[in-house]
């Protein structure tokens, strides 16, 4: 992946402490890169049939996402629906002497694949891989398309001819899909850094939403059969519901003491200008289409109605209000009990447990807050670790 944002930061938490937007950025980036190669499977499905239609013995097609330098291949993503980490113990491009000279010479290649652990991983299943092309560039080097077959029949030089020809294409059309997310999460996390810039708190309170909105969606997943990779989807764009604060005065956003009625009313204005700003991004960038644009419109938008109708800016009440924006509310709830402000002490995790109580099946949605409770023990080590991190 070849934007900064999608990139763990290899210092860690010792950068984190001396620069606390890098940790931000550290906590979503790892569910970038899951989200990402979670939209790769719709991409391939389609390409994958067509050319099974003309060549049985491709079965699948599938993309081995690489990091930031392209020394590490992390995700496997393929026209199956599967997508998966790579094993960190063969996940090495210089370890697998076939797809690293197809990488050096940045072109598709059929030979001696058999030999690389990460091909054989892949086709543990009984298949075996007939081509890999890279994609991207050198300079911007996304990873590999692979090209599956039940049977490695080297002597059908048609099929593979074809296949050499087909790749680049193929690869092009993933480079861009690709693509499409990238602009779509870069241009938000561009827009939030300004506000982190301004505002530390938020700063932290974005990459905090980001790991506890995680932790929610795979408990809502497990317990109401959400789509896989609905948690990365969340955990990206969730995470960003506040973008709007761009637009809000420094005297109002940095305000150190609580809001009186006006200040309340002016802070409000921050839910229209994400939505706005968004509006614009998807008219301007044509992201129509771009996987999660859907869910980061509902977040940015709605995250401060309420079940009961008493939210803003719309007054939308019960499911009028989406899932991931009823998800959304209940952490962000959370998080601001559970923190300090110059206004009030933290609460402790039982205070806030029993105030999401209160709010259930009025303010917030009561299946998000009996998930929550289901995974407390991780909301717990999960607010530990980003107070250590933040002291």
């Amino acid at each position: 992946m070849q934007n900064d944002f999608c990139n763990p930061f290899p210092e860690g938490r010792q950068m984190a402490n001396a620069y606390p937007n890098l940790f931000v950025h550290h906590n979503i980036a790892q569910a970038v890169e899951a989200f990402i190669a979670g939209t790769i499977p719709a991409m391939l499905g389609p390409l994958a049939s067509r050319i099974s239609a003309r060549h049985p013995r491709v079965r699948r097609l599938g993309v081995l996402s690489a990091n930031k330098d392209g020394t590490l291949l992390d995700h496997w993503s393929d026209s199956d629906g599967r997508v998966t980490t790579c094993p960190d113990s063969i996940a090495r491009l210089d370890e697998n002497p076939a797809l690293f000279e197809s990488h050096r010479a940045m072109a598709p290649s059929s030979d001696h694949l058999g030999l690389d652990p990460l091909l054989a991983w892949i086709t543990r299943d009984g298949g075996s891989a007939l081509l890999v092309c890279p994609i991207g560039s050198r300079h911007h080097f996304v990873g590999f398309l692979v090209f599956e077959g039940l049977v490695r029949d080297t002597n059908d030089q048609t099929m593979l001819s074809e296949l050499q020809d087909w790749s680049p294409i193929v690869a092009d059309r993933i480079r861009d899909g690709i693509g499409a997310v990238h602009s779509l999460v870069g241009s938000i996390m561009i827009a939030h850094d300004f506000v982190l810039l301004r505002d530390h708190q938020t700063g932290c309170h974005q990459g905090r939403m980001s790991v506890y909105l995680h932790i929610l969606a795979r408990e809502m997943t497990r317990a109401h059969g959400l789509p896989d990779g609905f948690a990365d989807e969340l955990a990206v764009f969730g995470s960003l519901h506040d973008i709007g604060k761009i637009g809000i005065a420094d005297a109002i956003l940095l305000k150190p003491g609580a809001f009186d009625c006006l200040d309340w009313e002016r802070m409000k204005e921050h839910v229209v200008i994400g939505r706005d700003m968004i509006s614009k991004m998807r008219a301007e960038l044509r992201l129509n289409d771009a996987p999660g644009m859907a869910t980061l419109e509902a977040v940015v938008g709605q995250h401060h109605e309420a079940i009961d109708g008493s939210g803003y800016p719309d007054g939308l009440t019960g499911d009028e209000i989406a899932l991931v924006a009823r998800m959304v509310t209940t952490v962000d709830i959370f998080d601001a009990l559970t923190c300090t402000r110059p206004y009030k002490r933290p609460w402790s995790l039982d205070e806030a447990f029993a105030h999401l109580d209160n709010l259930a099946g009025v303010k917030i949605d009561k299946e998000c807050v009996a998930a929550l409770h289901s995974a407390r023990a991780e909301i717990a080590q999960a607010w530990q670790d980003h107070a250590n991190a933040e002291h």
